[in-house]
């Protein structure tokens, strides 16, 4: 157990040093891809070249018990990084509330008084297509936004993810 344990977290960590490594050198726009690639898709080829390298084969059962567990925490430490990424780094309508409501503290300010600086178009829609270009999700023809291969698979991935916590699938809330 211990030895699932130490590779699950030695994984993610060493994702998480290429990670800071390529946004050291340049912070990709698209992070909706190349989180998932460095995460997910880096240490599946780096496992498959170990295993395939290997002089050992079948691997013990001990061994796949092992690295099966090493595999789920990997993924579930590095799917809550990648949802909470774009939590932290992208712009945030309820933290830009929580920021003017701070603006009035300690008096408070009336709900209907309440006036955020930095909601506009660009903020609230512009950046997000920006984002969406950039990663490839979303594609612009004739002046027109649509749908890439790549976005309808993030799309239909997340509304499984929705049904799977039980909140609306549809993203409306």
């Amino acid at each position: 157990m211990e030895s699932a344990l130490f590779w699950g977290l030695a994984t993610f960590g060493a994702c998480w040093l290429v990670h800071w490594g390529v946004w050291r050198v340049r912070a990709p726009k698209g992070y909706l891809v190349w989180l998932p690639t460095i995460f997910w898709i880096l240490p599946l080829g780096c496992t498959a070249l170990f295993w395939a390298s290997r002089d050992r084969l079948p691997p013990t059962e001990t061994d796949w018990f092992v690295w099966i567990l090493a595999a789920l925490l990997h993924v579930m430490v590095s799917s809550c990084y990648i949802c909470g990424y774009a939590g932290i780094t992208e712009y945030s309508p309820s933290a830009e509330v929580l920021l003017a409501v701070r603006e009035h503290m300690p008096r408070g300010v009336p709900a209907n008084e309440l006036r955020v600086r930095s909601f506009t178009e660009y903020c609230l829609t512009g950046r997000r297509i920006e984002d969406l270009r950039s990663s490839g999700l979303v594609a612009v023809h004739d002046g027109r936004l649509h749908l890439t291969r790549r976005g309808g698979f993030v799309l239909a991935l997340s509304r499984v993810y929705r049904v799977l916590v039980g909140v609306e699938p549809t993203g409306r809330g």
